[in-house]
Parts: C-alpha cells; sequence; structure tokens
C-alpha cells in the first residue's frame, strides 16, 4: 500500500503527522469504502501493528464510526449516511478543541468540511498544543520505534534543561498534554507545551510492561507510578452511584450497592490528589470513609475555603458555624 501525501504537503508527511490527522485521515479511508487490515494501517503510518490496533479499538470505534472486522480487515458497517456523519462530527469538535483543524493542514481540514447542521455540542476544554504538532509527531515515532529521546525542557523556575528519555505514553488529563517519560529509572511527567526542543536518538531501550499496567490506573496526573497503589473508602448517596456504575474511576474500583441505591466504593491510588478533586466536586454526594487521613484533606480544603469567603457572623443556609464567629 503506497503512503498518502497530502496535496500541497512541501515536507515528508511523516513528519506532520500527528495521532488527529492520523484519526482523521483512517476515517475518510473508511468512509470512502476502503477496508483496511492492522497491518496496513501500521504501514501507512510507519508504526507498530499494536498500535495501529489500537487507533481502531481505543478512538475509532468509542467515537461511534461503525467499523466491523471481516476477517482480517475493518470495513464500516453498513450504516445510514445521517448516522455516520453523527459519529464524525464527535470527532470534528474534538479536533477543533485540541487546535488541530486552527492549523494551517489544508488536507486535514478538507477531511473535516462536512456540510451538516450542527447537532452537536461538547464541553472537552483542550490545551491547544498547535505549535508543538511537529515536537509530538516525533514522540509519538520515538514512542513506537522505542527509541530514547533528547529534550529541551522549561522547568518549573523556568530554566531551560536538557533531557534524555526514555518515552512511554502520550497523556491527556483533564484537557492538558503530558509525555510519560522514564528519566534515567525514575517516570515522570513533561508538559507538551513546555517542551521546547526534541530529537531523536538511535538507542532502542525495552519497555518495563508494569508500567503499561500502572497507567492504567491512574486518575490524574497527580499519579504516581513510583510509588505501591494503597486502597481507599468512600460513600457514595444514590446520585453519585449512578455516575459511578456507568463511569469507573480506574480500573481497580469495586462498587458495592446498597438497598437504597446508595454505595461503598472501593479503590486504589497512588497520591491523595489524584482523588481530592473529584471527592471536592462530588460534595456532598460523596463522602470519605477511610483512610482518615484523607478526610483530613477534604476538611481542612473547605476549613480554609470557608475561612476565605464565608461572612463572619451569619448564617449559611440557617445554621451558624462557631468557626466563622
Amino acid at each position: 500500500m503506497d503512503k498518502i501525501r497530502p496535496k500541497g504537503e512541501t515536507m515528508p508527511y511523516t513528519d506532520s503527522k500527528t495521532l488527529a490527522q492520523r484519526i482523521a485521515l483512517l476515517v475518510s479511508k473508511f468512509y470512502l469504502g476502503e477496508k483496511l487490515s492492522k497491518r496496513e494501517i501500521a504501514e501507512l503510518f510507519n508504526i507498530s501493528p499494536r498500535s495501529a490496533d489500537r487507533y481502531v479499538k481505543n478512538y475509532l470505534i468509542p467515537a461511534g464510526i461503525p467499523l466491523v472486522k471481516n476477517g482480517d480487515r475493518w470495513e464500516l458497517k453498513m450504516v445510514t449516511k445521517k448516522d455516520f456523519l453523527f459519529s464524525l462530527q464527535i470527532i470534528k469538535k474534538m479536533a477543533e478543541q485540541t487546535g488541530i483543524l486552527n492549523s494551517n493542514n489544508r488536507y486535514i481540514k478538507s477531511c473535516f468540511n462536512l456540510k451538516t447542521d450542527e447537532t452537536i455540542f461538547t464541553k472537552i476544554e483542550f490545551e491547544d498544543i498547535t505549535d508543538k504538532l511537529e515536537i509530538v509527531s516525533l514522540l509519538s515515532k520515538a514512542i513506537d520505534q522505542k527509541l530514547e529521546v533528547k529534550i529541551t525542557y522549561i522547568t518549573k523556575d523556568n530554566i531551560k534543561k536538557d533531557y534524555i528519555l526514555k518515552p512511554y505514553k502520550i497523556l491527556n488529563f483533564f484537557g492538558k498534554w503530558y509525555l510519560l517519560a522514564q528519566d534515567r529509572k525514575v517516570l515522570k511527567n513533561f508538559s507538551i507545551t513546555k517542551i521546547q526542543h526534541a530529537n531523536l536518538t538511535e538507542k532502542k531501550f525495552l519497555k518495563e510492561k508494569s508500567i503499561e499496567k500502572k497507567l492504567n490506573r491512574a486518575l490524574s496526573i497527580w499519579f504516581d507510578p513510583n510509588e505501591t497503589p494503597f486502597e481507599i473508602r468512600l460513600f457514595a448517596d444514590k446520585i453519585a452511584t449512578n455516575y459511578l456504575k456507568q463511569q469507573k474511576l480506574n480500573d481497580t474500583q469495586m462498587l458495592f450497592e446498597d438497598e437504597d441505591g446508595s454505595s461503598e466504593i472501593s479503590l486504589k491510588i497512588t497520591n491523595y490528589m489524584e482523588i481530592v478533586p473529584f471527592i471536592q466536586s462530588w460534595l456532598p454526594h460523596i463522602k470519605v470513609i477511610e483512610p482518615y487521613e484523607l478526610q483530613e484533606i477534604i476538611i481542612g480544603n473547605i476549613l480554609d475555603y470557608l475561612e476565605e469567603v464565608a461572612p463572619k457572623g451569619k448564617e449559611i443556609r440557617g445554621r451558624r458555624y462557631p468557626w466563622l464567629s
């Protein structure tokens, strides 16, 4: 299968490919009736067959693209054009919010040049990494080919620092983009927007399989893959239980539902800050059962907030709190 070069591109196509670009290309090819195996997708993008398989199973199918497997090839299931365009609108919205459709790549824009009614609204706030697409493309290549990469990074102190890393994943937590990589033997997260330069090395490395497993348990960028996970237990009322039954926090979550619709939730984390923002966003529908240290963090945050903003000596919802007098 020949690799496709977008019309008008002057640089090699492999230099400008990003995840969103690849997904857009695959959507258009399937829509045009092509049948593709994971090996053919891998050859198209110069990636491993395993990564190609993930493009279909982790991105296209969950987005609603109706693909079925016929032998060793994926093809578009016979559906109405309206149903297909509905799914495509979802991907278009995500591409807009990542900044991909704000780029100057006319080929990518043409993939999403749909003349349809706008029926989809998404509130997915993605960090704009339009000016980092070449870096992301290079990092993706390093991850696929298991090559170490040299980056220049802007630290918290606004100092430029060079790293030689073993890259594992490009992550997105709550709209922010990160590179998960091993610095010597320690796993670290690097903000994509703070990477100024990136270059491939010729040095290969072996990935640790345990890291993939740990990543599947991550709730947010606060997860610490270098720490041993520990268990927490939460109480969820009926409202929170309905949500958690549909949206697991991570693959260690266990839910024990009571007759009244409330439940007890058990899961493992590596850092309290993985779960603290979630609990606070669901108050008063979720409460901490244990450990008490987590309970103290939540209570402390609430008290700090009240001392900062609550009116002194006044009742709140008909109650008077002694610490506000």
